[in-house]
């Protein structure tokens, strides 16, 4: 009997084996094109390319039709009998016109000021599985304000050097909710030991709507020497990415509709309350 338990694992495991596919997600160069989405037209399945370009699917997506974006370039619909037949996706890159930025006055002042989360608690953290993007509004502000650098608190706990995420939106007038993306272009960041602020500085200034902006971070499928189980709400264990981002408290409704998360592009953004994440911008000012 045990020798037919032993056949039936043996075959389970070989076919479980093979039933996984590696694709890749490449440029017309062949250049892989990292932590790139893909996402069934039904919503029914999701996958994010690792820092590689690959990602792991199953042969039962054949008869589904799925949509492939990169920052950068030309979003397009792949069905699963092509991705399986071909193993790779190829996208062609997006020409953006970048919009000029006014030149200001040069006998305006200029302010650097800092919005955001500054006070960090350390006993409240986000730890999150691949996919989830976290959501700050930054207010809007006078005319002539650009963004000048983001931040991110990264505590020294689990791998502080995964790679993440930086995603800046427009803001939705309609829901408040993050909107249009308004940078074309992946920025991936990691920390160095943790316990620290991971800043990332614009090279080119970007204008702040008079609506604001949200800044982003999200957890991105690293390769497994990144990946950590973690116990997570109500004591469930996950495995989640190293990075750990630290957090502060709201206080008196003061992040009311400023904060934002989702599982991943093809979810809605849903707020969150209590506790914010540790994110703040330097914004410049012309007055």
């Amino acid at each position: 009997m045990n020798k037919y338990i032993a056949i039936f694992l043996l075959l389970f495991c070989f076919y479980s084996i093979r039933a996984q596919i590696n694709i890749r997600v490449v440029n017309e160069n062949s250049k892989y094109l990292p932590y790139a989405h893909i996402s069934s037209l039904d919503n029914s399945k999701f996958f994010i390319a690792n820092e590689n370009g690959e990602f792991y699917i199953k042969d039962d997506i054949l008869k589904k039709t799925f949509i492939v974006t990169h920052i950068g370039y030309i979003s397009d619909t792949v069905s699963g009998q092509d991705i399986i037949q071909h193993r790779q996706i190829v996208l062609k890159e997006a020409f953006v016109e970048i919009p000029s930025v006014e030149v200001v006055a040069s006998k305006k002042k200029k302010i650097t000021k800092t919005f955001g989360n500054k006070s960090v608690i350390f006993n409240s953290r986000f730890i999150c599985p691949n996919g989830k993007e976290i959501a700050v509004r930054i207010p809007g502000q006078t005319n002539h304000s650009y963004l000048r650098s983001a931040m991110f608190f990264i505590d020294k706990e689990g791998i502080p050097n995964s790679p993440f995420g930086l995603r800046v939106y427009s803001v939705d007038l309609k829901t408040n909710k993050p909107g249009n993306l308004l940078i074309n272009k992946d920025v991936i960041l990691a920390a160095k030991q943790g316990n620290e602020w991971v800043k990332y500085e614009f090279k080119k200034p970007l204008e702040i709507p008079k609506s604001g902006l949200f800044i982003t971070m999200e957890w991105l499928p690293n390769s497994e020497r990144y990946l950590e189980e973690k116990t997570g709400r109500g004591d469930v264990t996950i495995v989640a990415n190293g990075q750990v981002l630290k957090a502060t408290i709201s206080i008196k409704n003061k992040w009311k509709n400023k904060v934002y998360t989702r599982w991943f592009p093809t979810k809605e953004w849903t707020k969150v309350y209590k506790t914010i994440p540790a994110i703040k911008c330097e914004v410049i000012q012309y007055k």
